[in-house]
């Protein structure tokens, strides 16, 4: 807590600003409006990567989480005051940092692949991607909503995955079909994860509220698990077109994402069934009918 103190002491209006810009590029949103953008109109397989990265390193942060069911900051303390707009962003246990875990999948990844492929200036693109996350992370720590422990770990955690993920996507080309093993693999995991969460609350070990996000993570798992698998084995929809068209291909489908994730939201409830069932259709929007959306409209223009 030390360190937190130390960062409450400097506080001002300047680096309230700075910092809480900083945080953003660790947010769920920003990370997945990036990853659609390549998916739908880029790259299909640096998508397939980030996502592996991204989704595997969320599970093994959110199955942390309520496991270790370790408490924010101010409730350890109650001393301690966070910065006050950051608190919404603070949902569920501290330990370890989703938005330095999923901000260190994203940028991380996206340095390796660049380092790999040997690019110009690749240690600084790669040095880049590694000093983003970490600055997310000591924006978190400044905010007063993590420690330096939650942050390392959260660190840690998608570095581990994103060097294995990375080697492999660099050494292995791209197979026609998807593997149903693998898809299996992630589905059960994820699932295993979303189960370990469903019954510690049912214990009473821990509180829906605060397990909702191992839930959530783990039902976009299993979502991104089946969406991987009928989208390579069956859909293969293009990625190319024209600006204009690319451009309306982002704005539809983000309309589609937005509606699913807010729109159930409101029409559901917050529950932990309802949670889970809108993070799945919302990455089954993504994964297949969207795709299934773009493949049409595609034909329709070259017709």
């Amino acid at each position: 807590m030390s360190v937190l103190y130390f960062f409450e002491s400097i506080r001002n209006g300047f680096l309230d600003r700075l910092f809480s810009a900083l945080t953003f590029f660790g947010e769920e949103i920003l990370i997945l409006a990036i990853i659609c953008m390549l998916y739908w109109c880029l790259n299909k397989r640096l998508a397939y990567q980030l996502c592996f990265t991204y989704f595997l390193a969320g599970l093994g942060a959110q199955f942390l989480k309520v496991v270790c069911r370790i408490p924010r900051p101010w409730v350890l303390d109650s001393n301690f005051h966070p910065v006050d707009t950051a608190v919404p962003t603070a949902t569920g246990y501290s330990f370890p940092s989703g938005h330095t875990q999923g901000s260190t999948a994203l940028y991380g990844t996206l340095g390796l692949v660049y380092w790999r492929q040997k690019g110009p200036r690749r240690g600084l693109v790669l040095a880049a991607g590694l000093l983003l996350p970490a600055l997310v992370g000591l924006s978190r720590i400044y905010l007063g909503v993590h420690t330096p422990k939650d942050v390392l770990t959260g660190y840690l955690i998608s570095l581990a995955v994103a060097l294995p993920v990375t080697w492999y996507f660099a050494g292995h080309p791209e197979k026609e079909k998807a593997s149903p093993i693998l898809a299996a693999a992630l589905f059960l995991i994820s699932a295993a994860v979303s189960l370990t969460a469903v019954v510690l609350i049912h214990l009473g070990v821990t509180e829906a509220v605060l397990a909702s996000d191992c839930c959530k993570a783990g039902a976009a798992g299993m979502g991104f698990s089946i969406g991987w698998l009928i989208e390579k084995n069956y859909i293969r929809f293009p990625t190319e077109g024209t600006l204009l068209f690319q451009a309306g291909k982002l704005l539809l489908g983000a309309a589609g994402a937005l509606l699913i994730k807010s729109g159930l939201k409101s029409l559901l409830g917050e529950s932990i069934p309802s949670d889970m069932l809108r993070y799945f259709l919302l990455v089954i929007w993504v994964m297949i009918l969207y795709p299934i959306l773009i493949k049409a409209a595609a034909r329709r223009r070259s017709s």
